[in-house]
């Protein structure tokens, strides 16, 4: 299985949603505190879902035993990819819809951080939380005409800001802990995986094709060399090569094989059917990365 799964990606996702909260706390004032801290609350709450749902979709197994594949997922989706998004959707709705401190405790087990989380902090951010959505059980509109009536006091703006805070800290202390644990997840990992994945011949070694310019973007090497190289592969290696190459440069495939060397879809093996379902996927996901993308950190 190729796992679709970059930390570096986690590091740009987290930065950004810090500096959008960042931004609600300097913006903050008396009058724009609970929106903002709503605003700060929505962000820190679908940043983590959005990153269990990709470590999920890159450690599938890690979704609990007991989950069950629902018969309309199954029925409606085309691909296993397909089957394996959904099911985790659904599977992260049911924890999503807890409190926040169990929502977090979820998240810190299923990837297996330690995030030292202050549960009475937590406690007191759901409770203001609750207060703006639900108003507790104080009722504003039956209460219109009582003028001496006291109404619930709401934290100051120091404390909002503190809990807000929070909200940021975590974030990079998830991606602090990530980095650290899954650091050899990179850009170049993957598209080694990928390319040794779909290709086990000999003649398709990854380093026999493909180098690094200086500033990380891939390239392919001296095609001449290439030519004499692929004469003798099979067809299916055929067009699941000539789809590599087709994203790298358009004309690259004239040159280095006739179309009479691809295949009907239909004359393709199970395993060869497997690699194109899953070529699909990565260039889906990843479509520059033969197209100028920085792949290899530049040497210092």
């Amino acid at each position: 299985m190729i796992r679709f799964f970059v930390s570096a990606d986690i590091e740009k996702f987290i930065s950004i949603k810090n500096v959008e909260i960042q931004n609600s706390i300097q913006n903050m004032c008396d009058s724009t505190q609970k929106p903002l801290f709503m605003y700060a609350y929505s962000v820190f709450e679908s940043s983590i879902t959005e990153i269990l749902r990709y470590y999920l979709n890159a450690f599938p197994e890690k979704i609990d035993k007991s989950v069950n594949v629902e018969k309309d997922i199954l029925l409606s989706c085309p691909a296993t990819r397909d089957i394996i998004a959904k099911t985790i959707n659904s599977y992260i709705r049911k924890y999503s819809c807890e409190a926040l401190a169990d929502y977090l405790s979820f998240f810190e087990k299923t990837l297996t951080l330690d995030l030292s989380l202050d549960i009475n902090q937590i406690q007191k951010i759901s409770e203001i939380r609750n207060s703006i959505t639900h108003d507790g059980s104080y009722s504003e509109l039956l209460l219109l005409h009582v003028h001496n009536c006291s109404r619930p006091s709401f934290p100051p703006l120091p404390i909002i800001q503190k809990h807000m805070l929070f909200f940021t800290n975590t974030l990079s202390s998830i991606c602090d802990q990530i980095q650290k644990k899954y650091t050899h997840y990179t850009y170049e990992a993957l598209i080694r995986n990928v390319w040794n994945h779909v290709f086990t011949s000999p003649l398709l070694a990854f380093d026999a094709f493909w180098e690094f310019r200086q500033d990380g973007v891939i390239k392919i090497k001296d095609t001449h060399t290439l030519k004499k190289r692929i004469q003798n592969l099979s067809s299916s290696e055929h067009l699941l090569l000539s789809v590599f190459l087709q994203q790298y440069n358009n004309t690259l495939n004239g040159q280095l094989h006739s179309f009479e060397k691809i295949p009907a879809l239909v004359s393709i093996d199970d395993e060869g059917k497997k690699s194109l379902i899953e070529l699909i996927d990565f260039f889906t996901y990843y479509p520059l990365f033969f197209n100028g993308e920085k792949i290899k950190t530049p040497s210092p």
